[in-house]
């Protein structure tokens, strides 16, 4: 077992600590978490892409107006549920 040490801005420390806490989770647990996905992935476990905002709602909307991602219009609950349960 050895010891990593890394510069981190105390607001991105705390924001981070935060959230594993709410994960129940230690840092350390997220750090290995993260390092385990790496050597599984053979790189970063995260999206490194620069998209804008604007560019990822554009994205979105395509996606969503694909017929595939669409369900059917219904006339009545009974239809919608016979379809769900199809």
């Amino acid at each position: 077992m050895c010891t990593v040490t890394c510069k981190v801005d105390d607001e991105v420390k705390a924001n981070a600590e935060a959230i594993f806490d709410a994960l129940g989770i230690t840092m350390s647990a997220a750090i290995n978490m993260f390092l385990r996905a790496s050597i599984r992935e053979e790189g970063l476990p995260i999206s490194t892409k620069l998209k804008t905002r604007e560019e990822l709602i554009e994205e979105r909307i395509r996606e969503s107006e694909k017929p595939e991602n669409l369900s059917p219009v219904f006339s009545s609950m009974k239809e919608a549920k016979a379809w769900l349960d199809a």
